[in-house]
């Protein structure tokens, strides 16, 4: 009997080169399904971070100089082209903190934190007493040294008091200006007037600085 031959067909043929379900076959199925497991992960991943985002954070224009040379406020008195500033609106304020506050009966106000729960706070012929030490003032401009403010219009003289649980006590950086706690009605600032925590400076030149 003829040997039966595959004259067409190689020598050194790998049948599994025609299989669907072969080595390679598998090897790209599996390629296949890494990456697109990569990519649901990451699709997954940047819209959990885009709902924290909108549901931790917010976005405040920083309007009036109060905060000068800190923040920046714009143009010409319009104030719609200033600094951008990021909040976390759950992050509780601490001393040093810029924070975006909302005292009952006034304006949205950007200002620093200077003095928290517990703290004792005094004014001695325009300087900042907390705990009876004088407070720091190396974010200051030389002008904004001592207290004066146009809100009253004199060097401010407080007697001590503490800070209530749960508020805090606010200044601007731009003290000769600022409308702040130290106008009785606005005063300490409770948990509920408190919007957010700054962490994020956008300036007007679209600069980041993270604080």
């Amino acid at each position: 009997m003829d040997e039966f031959k595959h004259d067409n067909l190689p020598q050194n043929l790998d049948l599994d080169d025609f299989s669907q379900n072969g080595p390679k076959s598998d090897k790209k199925k599996k390629t296949v399904t890494v990456l697109t497991a990569v990519g649901l992960s990451l699709l997954v991943a940047v819209i959990i971070a885009i709902i924290v985002i909108a549901v931790v954070c917010d976005t405040f224009v920083v309007d009036g100089s109060s905060m000068y040379p800190t923040l920046q406020g714009g143009k010409d008195n319009v104030y719609t082209d200033g600094d951008k500033v990021v909040v976390n609106k759950y992050k509780t304020p601490d001393v040093g903190d810029i924070v975006v506050v909302h005292p009952e009966g006034q304006s949205t106000m950007i200002k620093r934190v200077v003095a928290t729960a517990g703290d004792r706070v005094k004014v001695v012929g325009g300087v900042l007493y907390v705990n009876g030490v004088k407070s720091d003032t190396s974010y200051l401009s030389e002008q904004n040294k001592l207290m004066y403010a146009s809100y009253p219009d004199t060097l401010l003289d407080m007697a001590e008091f503490t800070v209530k649980e749960g508020h805090v006590w606010v200044l601007g950086d731009n003290r000769l200006v600022s409308h702040d706690s130290r106008d009785p009605e606005i005063g300490q600032i409770s948990p509920d007037d408190v919007l957010g925590t700054v962490f994020l400076i956008i300036t007007e030149d679209n600069k980041l600085k993270w604080i």
